[in-house]
């Protein structure tokens, strides 16, 4: 279905409402026929109806986010990108790429804009949404930059912590590996869905603080974690802590809600409404 979202959208502008209360759209001129096989001819009404039903929600998401990433200034740096971005992939594809953006039915530029200049500007929309409302994710997530050790006794544990606290140059590999424990370690951010270290262990390391050097805690098996913050001041890793954020789809899926409603998003066809409530219904308030 050649640009079927596009044309969808397009024709949208040009409806007439059903009714009131559960509505319905209706193109002006519904009537006039678009295409013809054999004695069945098909109009642009009918054509409109099974548009609707089978890509409605999607053509509607990429127009309504057409509006909203207007709102994301386009850097050089990002055009920039976005360009080595397309001639990467002429080069990998060389004459398969011009056969492939035949098969869509586009030109080089709107491929360039579809399908990497908007979802650049998506990810850089997710960006300044988490940067508006960065103290509640601070303040939910809880990050810390930690180097955390799993041993899997009591004494291999003991033994690296002393190793530990008696050089604070040690060779922190060195001794974790000397006493059995594979953990990395280099510092890691951490948060409170981070499902890398025991939940146990999380909890007491998120209440800890770089002053406190190597702290010993117990976990929900029978391994010991050793570990020491490095910092938990979100301003001196804010740049990794918005990149994980960015790449978490709840946050994704929070920041379009928002962009949604901001912009006033409704939604008059009754058939659309359900396809949006059953498909996604964060993105609707009615």
């Amino acid at each position: 279905m050649k640009k079927s979202s596009f044309i969808l959208a397009s024709s949208a502008l040009a409806f007439l409402l059903v009714g009131c209360k559960d509505a319905t759209t209706k193109l002006n001129d519904s009537n006039t026929a678009v295409l013809s096989i054999g004695k069945t001819t098909i109009t642009k009404g009918e054509l409109y109806s099974m548009m609707l039903s089978s890509v409605g929600s999607s053509a509607a998401i990429d127009a309504v986010e057409n509006v909203y990433l207007k709102e994301v200034q386009i850097t050089d740096e990002i055009n920039k990108e976005v360009e080595d971005t397309l001639n990467n992939y002429k080069t990998l594809y060389s004459s398969e790429f011009e056969n492939y953006l035949n098969l869509l039915g586009l030109t080089e530029d709107e491929y360039k804009t579809k399908y990497i200049l908007n979802p650049k500007l998506e990810e850089e929309s997710v960006k300044n949404y988490i940067n508006e409302n960065f103290d509640s994710y601070v303040e939910k997530n809880k990050p810390v930059k930690a180097i955390v050790l799993t041993f899997d006794n009591g004494d291999s544990a003991d033994k690296a912590l002393e190793q530990l606290k008696a050089d604070t140059n040690a060779d922190i590999a060195k001794i974790a590996q000397d006493n059995g424990s594979t953990s990395s370690a280099e510092p890691q951010l951490l948060t409170t869905s981070s499902t890398s270290v025991d939940t146990v262990a999380l909890t007491t390391l998120q209440g800890a603080k770089p002053e406190d050097g190597w702290v010993k805690s117990p976990t929900t098996t029978d391994s010991i974690v050793l570990f020491k913050v490095v910092s938990n001041n979100v301003n001196e890793f804010k740049d990794e802590f918005v990149s994980t954020l960015q790449s978490n789809s709840q946050v994704s899926n929070d920041a379009k809600a928002y962009y949604f409603k901001k912009y006033g998003f409704h939604v008059y066809d009754i058939n659309l409404l359900n396809q949006f409530k059953a498909q996604n219904p964060n993105l609707v308030n009615q």
